[in-house]
């Protein structure tokens, strides 16, 4: 986690890593960025940035496209 503004932003790094409950059980590797926009102490705006596209997230969730 780091502070862009202080009092006024905030990155944070992540990583979500999970296998989906469906019956071909398919993995789930995502990397990403969450900024979030704060005023008087509270969030006012959350953009989520990951690493691959909408679509390879789908083909992932399908079991077609893998790291």
């Amino acid at each position: 986690i780091r502070v862009i503004e202080p009092e006024a932003s905030v990155l944070a790094a992540w990583t979500l890593s999970t296998r989906l409950e469906l019956p071909w059980k398919p993995q789930i590797f995502v990397n990403g960025t969450t900024e979030y926009s704060i005023e008087d102490f509270r969030i006012v705006k959350h953009v989520e940035r990951w690493d691959i596209t909408p679509w390879q997230a789908v083909l992932m969730v399908l079991g077609l496209f893998k790291r």
